[in-house]
């Protein structure tokens, strides 16, 4: 793995880019460049209109929906639930929505 020296200070960065013949903001957006990006799960996709959290599996009934988040900034799973039209659910429905938020959970803490 390569190895990546930052500046730890304002002051730092200044002296590390004028080393370099560079402006500090030229230094800071090559060092940002370097620096490695978490990417999201296998099988996760950009959501629509986010540039920075990704959907997964989504599990629909006529009654609620479980779906599989990632977001980038934190590099975390996360599971999104709603019923639709927030209608309260049967006991079975209930029942089903905790089983797809198991099998969720469980694919996000793997």
């Amino acid at each position: 793995m390569e190895s990546i020296t930052l500046p730890a200070t304002v002051r730092e960065l200044g002296q590390m880019a004028e080393a370099r013949g560079m402006k500090a903001s030229e230094l800071l957006e090559e060092l940002a460049a370097q620096l490695p990006t978490p990417q999201p799960p296998a099988g996760y996709t950009l959501a629509e209109g986010c540039s920075d959290y990704y959907v997964g599996t989504e599990t629909k009934t006529d009654a609620w929906v479980v779906a599989a988040g990632w977001d980038a900034d934190t590099a975390t799973h996360q599971i999104e639930a709603w019923t639709v039209k927030d209608q309260n659910l049967t006991p079975a429905q209930a029942l089903e929505m905790a089983a797809a938020l198991t099998a969720a959970a469980k694919a996000g803490h793997a």
